[in-house]
């Protein structure tokens, strides 16, 4: 420096002009809060869409499911708590014989009741399985649905599960109003096993797999309820089942994650389902989960079922039945599973489980790649990513550790809804502990961008993106999409934002389009397994909701707002006339 006084100055941000201090810091906090502003709409705009769609009346065209319709049933098997082995119980089952025979009459449609011994010195009365079969056109393998008519204690059980069961007889209904109008009924045939003891000891669907139609059964739909309202998630699959997968995609609003079966593998749980994929049976399990609190509870009633979840799980049962009815099921069948998810319910994109691998080498050979361009543009400086990759645990784990303590609290103290498990103002407490997290995510790095860009810090963290890629594609590859293409398209979100030079609007336009690219991925992929996760599991999940927000944030956060100018590649991070906003 020479005699001259050192001039003070803000950064000149991908190429801009200058600003005074305060001008800068007022410029910065309302592009982070554009950014956050952007995020949280595109979030809500994932889950809205998501939804299941309003229930058709009861008035709907004779060929289309209509949850109105299937309500009168719904209503019939679930005014008391029945199960097995209580006079409701048998009730109920004569109430599903009735109807069935009564669609059916004049279809050809075969029913039988299969008496399924209990385990000896059982002192209840056999389970009962209601099954029925619609002829087809033609032979070959049949399509079974299935759902259970048991009830569990002192719940009604209108959810779980005689909603399915309902949605199966308007399932029937549909095909057979189908047929009298003139549409060719389905080429193969169609078993309808409605299974006793699911709530026991999965007695019906054991019982079933020794009945005689359980050797021409070529694929598998089961439909169960872990709640009471919420879109219909498939979030199990049978052995070989990506060809099950692709006709799901073409079904009204489809909801799936090859996350779900990843994750349920692991979990101590069962249903009907399991034991035909333990058969070797190709097949699909659904089920709605929102409204946890009532599952097997005496508010499983008629009251909280949402009839917007039975018109989902219609939609799809009847959409699923007539595509794959029609197909010769043992030539449709391909050796190979897949990993797979659905996009906001408009359609479902997958690719075979051996491309994990690959791609993941590919994206993280793109991120290495563009990351190192930016850094040899001068663009990020490498002591900033290293420190955004060394404090990005610090963040994180602080605000689960934090988070987990409120989700203890809020649990602990909150009343429960009435006959009901879940507490109550769950989903205030959700978007109340959503905002903190990012209001303290905001803070920390706010402090920490003191010395360090906030965009090298958030870059810095995708490191950890890349660890979680390799460590998903090698122990748990159904999960591995959940990191492959959110980092993908950060990556190529950098690559937008390398340009520094040229004028203000096309400078404007990339930013917006970076942000953008890095955001809606990041959003469609994320939110919806994070909200399945919140409401599977409510409070109890805080602490994992509170670490992918957190690691979710890092993905668009660079973008929010201005890069660092264009400097040298070498230098400390410091020494740097760009960093420091002082010049001699």
């Amino acid at each position: 420096m020479t005699g001259g006084a050192a001039v003070t100055s803000s950064p000149q941000p991908d190429g801009g002009g200058r600003a005074s201090a305060p001008q800068a810091a007022l410029q910065v906090a309302l592009q982070v809060a554009l950014g956050l502003a952007l995020t949280a709409l595109a979030v809500a705009w994932v889950l809205a869409a998501s939804g299941p769609p309003p229930p058709r009346p009861a008035d709907a065209p004779a060929g289309e499911f209509a949850a109105l319709r299937a309500w009168a049933d719904v209503e019939a098997m679930s005014r008391a708590a029945h199960p097995l082995g209580s006079a409701e119980h048998a009730r109920v089952r004569q109430h599903v014989v009735a109807r069935l025979r009564q669609l059916g009459a004049d279809a050809g449609l075969q029913v039988e009741v299969q008496e399924v011994p209990l385990p000896q010195g059982d002192k209840r009365r056999a389970a009962r399985n209601v099954l029925a079969r619609l002829p087809g056109r033609d032979g070959g393998p049949a399509l079974m649905l299935s759902a259970h008519y048991d009830g569990w204690g002192e719940s009604p059980a209108a959810a779980d599960d005689s909603a399915a069961v309902a949605a199966l007889l308007e399932v029937l209904r549909a095909l057979l109003a189908g047929a009298a109008a003139g549409a060719p009924p389905p080429a193969h045939d169609v078993l309808f096993v409605i299974t006793d003891g699911e709530e026991s000891a999965f007695e019906g669907a054991q019982g079933f797999l020794r009945h005689r139609w359980a050797a021409d059964v070529g694929a598998v739909l089961n439909f169960d309820a872990r709640g009471v309202r919420g879109p219909v998630l498939m979030y199990e699959t049978g052995p070989d089942s990506a060809w099950l997968v692709r006709a799901l995609g073409q079904a009204p609003r489809p909801r799936a994650s090859s996350l779900f079966p990843a994750l349920y593998a692991v979990l101590p749980q069962s249903t009907d389902f399991t034991f035909f994929r333990r058969a070797g049976l190709p097949g699909l399990n659904f089920a709605f989960i929102e409204g946890y609190g009532h599952y097997h509870t005496p508010s499983d009633d008629l009251a909280h079922l949402d009839p917007a979840s039975l018109q989902h799980e219609g939609e799809l049962a009847l959409a699923l039945t007539r595509r794959l009815a029609d197909l010769d099921l043992a030539a449709a069948r391909r050796p190979g599973d897949a990993v797979y998810f659905d996009l906001a319910g408009r359609s479902v994109v997958q690719w075979p489980r051996a491309w994990v691998i690959p791609l993941a080498l590919v994206v993280l050979a793109l991120a290495a790649a563009v990351v190192a361009l930016a850094l040899r543009r001068g663009r990020l400086a490498a002591g900033g990513l290293l420190r955004g990759f060394v404090l990005f645990p610090a963040v994180a784990v602080g605000a689960a550790v934090l988070a987990t303590a409120a989700g203890w609290i809020y649990a602990a103290s909150a009343p429960l809804l009435p006959h009901s498990r879940q507490p109550a103002g769950l989903e205030l407490f959700g978007l109340a502990l959503l905002a903190a997290v990012t209001l303290a995510v905001v803070a920390a790095v706010g402090w920490l961008a003191r010395r360090t860009p906030a965009a090298e810090l958030a870059v810095g963290a995708w490191g950890w993106w890349g660890l979680a890629l390799v460590v998903l594609s090698v122990a748990l590859p159904g999960a591995s999409y959940l990191a492959l293409v959110p980092l993908a398209a950060a990556a190529v979100a950098l690559a937008l934002r390398l340009p520094a030079t040229g004028a203000a609007a096309p400078r404007l336009a990339l930013r917006l389009a970076a942000l953008l690219v890095a955001l809606l991925p990041a959003a469609l992929l994320l939110a919806p397994p994070a909200a399945a996760l919140w409401q599977a599991l409510g409070p109890r999940a805080s602490g994992l909701v509170a670490l992918l927000e957190v690691a979710a944030l890092t993905l668009p956060a660079p973008f929010f707002t201005a890069f660092p100018a264009t400097r040298p590649a070498t230098g400390s991070d410091a020494d740097s006339p760009e960093r420091s906003g002082r010049r001699s």
